[in-house]
Order: structure tokens, then sequence, then C-alpha cells
């Protein structure tokens, strides 16, 4: 289990609660959060290869000298990527890519640092949220260990929390891919357990190359040739009335 983001945001409210918010303790946090998080990364990395060597009866020797090519390729390739993000938020296009999670922490390193850069109520409602999770996630241990039948029922507080801060796009395409694997196990319970994982892979793969082709395109300022606008059917009568209206060429 990867606890670097857990430790992060620790280090993050530790650094920006002692800055405060007047000295930089904003950013103080959030530094203090990368490294933290980096470091950590990296360590946990280090073991889940070192396991799977275990597994594979690879030299623990081969496992090192690999992330430690991996580390030094990583040093090469972020630092070019940042600068190709950069300079696309730099000239403008700040829509191009979504980056939910950096205003999360960056909510956060604010409450550390201080309230007076959160909207009003912000820390009271954090603070009920957070008795509110606590009680269900307890609640939902307990059932899970006196197996009782609404504990499959009691939803993750993870999975609600993330829904808030993702693009909505992810949470449907969540509930689109439980929903199909739900039929998919009660049409044919045999085979969905051993072929659903392959089905997954090859989904992410996809998705993943696709997201690279839509990066560099968006990196090159690509237009595309024809753009599709869907309307209203009010808003498409008032189109066509307007350009009815237009002289004819």
């Amino acid at each position: 289990m990867n606890l670097s983001s857990t430790y992060g945001k620790l280090a993050m409210v530790l650094v920006g609660s002692s800055v405060g918010r007047n000295d930089g303790g904003v950013v103080a946090g959030l530094v203090a959060c990368g490294i933290v998080m980096g470091t950590m990364s990296n360590a946990n990395n280090l073991m889940q290869d070192l396991k799977t060597g275990y597994l594979t009866l690879t030299s623990p020797h081969t496992v090192f000298i690999s992330q430690a090519i991996g580390t030094a390729l990583g040093c090469v390739v972020n630092p070019v990527m940042f600068w190709a993000f950069y300079r696309v938020v730099q000239n403008g296009d700040t829509d191009v890519f979504d980056a939910p999670y950096a205003r999360v922490y960056r909510s956060i390193a604010m409450l550390s640092a201080g309230q007076d850069g959160i909207p009003m109520h912000s820390l009271w409602l954090c603070k009920l949220f957070f008795a509110l999770a606590l009680a269900l996630s307890v609640f939902r241990e307990v059932a899970m260990w006196k197996r009782w039948r609404v504990a499959r029922y009691i939803p993750s507080i993870i999975c609600v929390a993330i829904a808030f801060v993702v693009p909505a796009r992810i949470p449907i395409d969540m509930f689109v891919g439980s929903l199909v694997l739900y039929l998919w196990r009660r049409a044919d319970p045999s085979k969905a357990p051993t072929f659903s994982m392959a089905v997954a892979s090859g989904m992410i793969c996809g998705d993943g190359l696709g997201m690279l082709l839509s990066s560099t395109m968006a990196l090159m300022h690509a237009r595309a040739p024809i753009c599709i606008k869907f309307m209203s059917r009010t808003d498409n009568v008032k189109l066509d009335a307007f350009l009815a209206t237009l002289p004819v060429t």
C-alpha cells in the first residue's frame, strides 16, 4: 500500500501551519508535500519491485540497478514534460489539461497555513464531514467484522470524496464500467472474473494511448478541421432565424 500521499499531506499541514500564511506557508507546505511524496513514493516502488523480484526469482541487485536507471531517466524526462506543460499554461491555455488534485492540495495547504485564504465556513464544513466520514468508516468496519448484510451497501468514503474533486466524466466512466461488469457477472458468472481483468487492462492501455495523442495535439496547438456543437431546439430556431437574415453568397 502506497501511503506517500497521506504522509505528504501530513508534512504539508505541519510545515504550512508552522510557517504561516503571511510568510509563504502555502508554498512551503506544497514544497514539503512534494518532497515527502516523491521520496516515499520512490521508496515504496522500490519495495514493491523487490517483492516482485523475489516472486520472479530476480536478483535484488538487478532490481536495484533497474530502479536507479529509471530514476535517472525520470530526472531527464520529468523536467522536459514539466517545461512542455508549463509552456502551454503560460500561453494562456489553462483548460487544456485537467488537474483536479492540484486544487485539492492547494486547498489543503491554504487550510494549514490559515483560514484567511479560503471561503467562509470552509473549515467548519471540513470538520463536520471529517467526523461524518470517520463515523461512517467505523460503522462500515464493524458491519464487515460482524458480517451484517448491510455492510456490502455501505459506500467507500474515499470513492465518494474522489467524485467531488475529479471531473464528471471520470465518475460517469466508473459507473458505466461497474454496470457493465455487474451485468457481465450476472450473464456469465464463470468467465467474467477470468476475463474482466484482461478487458480492463486493454481499456486502460487504449485510453492511455488516446490521452497521449490528445496531449500531443494540445501541445502542438492543433485545431480540428470541423466543429460540432449541440444546442437546444430554441437556440437552434434562433440560429436559423439569424442565418436567414444574412445575405446569400
